[in-house]
């Protein structure tokens, strides 16, 4: 049992805010040639070929692609993930020219050689795969556009850590809603409509469409949040045809400190003599625009009494909780005394 004087309030009043940057590293591939003396037999080394297929259009990872790999002394075949990424390892003795073959139901087939080091990883440059045609009879003219697909709904504010660039797939049709094909090809011009001014780019901003009547453009973020309208147009004989605005919201930022809040389960926590009991501590931190940061923004917390979890990432929200733990030492603060901790 403890006294209303050994009870006292765990007592919140300042917590530490740690952003966490995280570093890609990268692993120079570097071309050396190995040798052997004497009658010594050549000795096998495992390299590791990986890589990614993505629609050419879009941008957007192709699933279950079959990748192809055959040389001299090697042949094998695998099927990319839904992320795209296909790997192989290859066991060789010497440097070897291989060739890669990446199929996929309604893509042309892409063909692409490569050059493997005994003993070192390749990393094979970002392979796209092209849509055929779905049409089965010739366009006419065209006369209307509008948007077909789009990678993203929003995007981060530049230099956020979300993602910046967001692809639109604008799709040109004829009077009877078939897609118009090469021989009636247009040049699509993007603009952009309303938006923050903070740097915001599209590019490129003229795109002849392809066999399947589309054009895509890739649009990246500024430094300001908000609504960006993007505006694709034609010009046929004279005639300007626009499709309806598209809109992106950019949101995202850095933490702000005008827009970081900190709030306890229970204000009063009668843990100064019971150790184990918890209190859940959440935090609410937006950016400069009063919008949630980033998914996955980390919080460190520490403190001057008990026990706390160290850190929490943020949810799309940008909420994030952890626990206060009673235990030793004991909270004691140098103006209020015993029983009142700083987190």
């Amino acid at each position: 049992m403890f006294t209303s004087e050994k009870i006292r309030a765990f007592s919140l009043t300042t917590l530490l805010l740690s952003s966490v940057f995280f570093l890609s590293s990268c692993k120079l591939n570097t071309d050396v040639t190995g040798s052997s003396s004497g009658s010594r037999p050549a000795t096998a080394q495992k390299s590791s070929v990986s890589g990614q297929v993505v629609d050419n259009l879009t941008g957007i990872p192709v699933d279950s692609a079959l990748v192809q790999i055959s040389g001299t002394s090697f042949n094998a075949s695998v099927l990319t993930n839904s992320k795209g990424q296909y790997s192989f390892d290859v066991s060789l003795t010497v440097n070897s020219n291989m060739v890669l073959i990446t199929s996929r139901s309604g893509y042309y087939t892409d063909t692409t050689s490569i050059y493997v080091t005994a003993g070192q990883d390749l990393s094979v440059p970002l392979m796209r795969l092209s849509v055929k045609s779905t049409s089965t009879k010739p366009s006419g003219n065209p006369v209307s556009i509008f948007l077909a697909s789009q990678s993203a709904a929003s995007i981060g504010v530049k230099e956020s850590g979300s993602e910046e660039t967001a692809s639109l797939t604008f799709q040109v049709q004829d009077s009877a809603g078939v897609p118009i094909d090469l021989t009636h090809s247009v040049n699509v011009t993007f603009s952009l409509g309303a938006q923050p001014g903070g740097g915001e780019l599209i590019s490129p901003t003229v795109v002849a469409t392809n066999e399947s009547g589309e054009a895509t453009v890739n649009l990246t973020s500024g430094t300001k949040a908000g609504i960006v309208q993007i505006i694709a147009q034609i010009d046929v004989n004279g005639n300007i045809i626009k499709s309806k605005p598209v809109s992106i919201s950019i949101h995202g930022g850095l933490p702000d400190l005008a827009h970081f809040s900190l709030t306890s389960a229970n204000i009063n926590f009668a843990g100064y003599d019971i150790f184990g009991l918890t209190n859940s501590i959440t935090v609410y931190v937006g950016d400069k625009y009063g919008n949630p940061v980033r998914t996955g923004t980390s919080v460190y917390f520490t403190t001057t009494g008990g026990i706390i979890e160290g850190s929490a990432q943020t949810n799309a929200q940008g909420i994030g909780s952890v626990q206060l733990i009673a235990a030793d030492p004991r909270p004691t603060d140098a103006t209020l005394g015993p029983g009142f901790a700083t987190i």
